[in-house]
């Protein structure tokens, strides 16, 4: 999703013109980060209102990442955890 991300954003000329636009995707790095804090849900509309601002289907890409992150793989860490959890226990 981050690597999508910057190609998607990255050279796109957004309507409003925000630096904050930018901010977010420039790099892989930038993208990796950003997108690991909206996975802990801590900036959730800040990261998509830039792209959802200039154009209404780019919420499709934050909505599956979002769907994809915090559904999925939010249990398979929470599972992983448990099971560790219940060996050392044992």
């Amino acid at each position: 999703f981050g690597i999508f991300g910057v190609f998607l954003f990255r050279d796109r000329v957004l309507i409003h013109n925000d630096n904050e636009a930018h901010m977010y995707f420039c790099t892989f790095e930038e993208s990796f980060i950003n997108l690991f804090i909206l996975f802990t849900t801590a900036n959730n509309p800040d990261i998509m209102i830039p792209a959802y601002r200039d154009e209404r289907s780019f919420f499709l890409f934050f909505a599956i990442f979002i769907v994809v992150s915090i559904f999925f793989l939010n249990n398979l860490i929470l599972a992983n955890v448990f099971d560790t959890y219940r060996q050392v226990i044992s």
